[in-house]
């Protein structure tokens, strides 16, 4: 009888180990913007946020930033999230809606040209960044 606990035992650890990162993918890493903002939001200090940020971009994000988003009294009015299509002469923005399961378009929009050239630069920075 003890080996068949030891059994079931074992067999739940190797269980666990498993799922730890389908877990840390599904429950813990934010999935849109709403989550982003809450973990932003709600994180304990910089370096939680400094884990969610993509490898070679961490010169993104600063802690100034950060700071002023986790240290306001007020609430965002709004949570958007958006997809930009970016071509040679024009930026498209399609704005999707967060916090669902399956994104749903809410709205699609070229950008004025200051805006497409304000992209286009952020663009240039980052891909020197990573040169």
């Amino acid at each position: 009888m003890k080996r068949k606990y030891e059994k079931v035992a074992l067999i739940l650890i190797l269980v666990l180990l498993i799922s730890i990162p389908f877990i840390y993918k599904v429950v813990i890493q934010p999935k849109n913007a709403l989550e982003m903002y809450q973990m932003v939001k709600f994180a304990e200090d910089f370096n939680q946020v400094r884990g969610h940020v993509l490898e070679g971009y961490e010169g993104n994000v600063s802690e100034e930033l950060y700071n002023e988003v986790k240290n306001t009294d007020l609430s965002p009015e709004k949570v958007r999230q958006f997809t930009v299509f970016e071509y040679e002469n024009e930026t498209y923005f399609i704005e999707t809606s967060p916090g669902t399961m399956k994104l749903k378009v809410l709205g699609l929009d070229k950008v004025p040209e200051e805006v497409h050239e304000y992209l286009k630069g952020l663009n240039e920075e980052i891909e020197v960044i990573h040169e």
